[in-house]
């Protein structure tokens, strides 16, 4: 199983650490699609650290398989770029149309 989860993880913390690991006791490889600076700033604000310092900050992750840039493609684009089986999202985006026909 691949699951997948996208974020900015903007100053990792242990909140971070437990939701990636709870996250990949139940797939085989976790991807994370990690917000860009570019996209960050658009749908929130500048994140305070860059994009490579927060990409190595999850490369560095036990958890985390790999980590892809995510620039704002949907979710199915993703799927169809990564082939993941399970997509995790947290409980607020649940019922947006956007996920609707991806793996749960």
């Amino acid at each position: 199983m691949h699951g997948y989860t996208t974020g900015t993880f903007d100053l990792l913390h242990d909140g971070h650490f437990q939701i990636l690991r709870l996250m990949r006791q139940q797939c085989a490889r976790l991807t994370v699609g990690l917000t860009t600076d570019d996209l960050g700033a658009r749908q929130k604000r500048p994140p305070v650290l860059s994009f490579a310092h927060r990409q190595a900050g999850l490369r560095h992750c036990r958890h985390v398989d790999a980590v892809v840039a995510h620039s704002g493609e949907t979710k199915q684009e993703a799927h169809r770029r990564l082939g993941f089986d399970l997509l995790f999202i947290g409980d607020d985006y649940a019922d947006s149309p956007e996920y609707a026909g991806l793996p749960d």
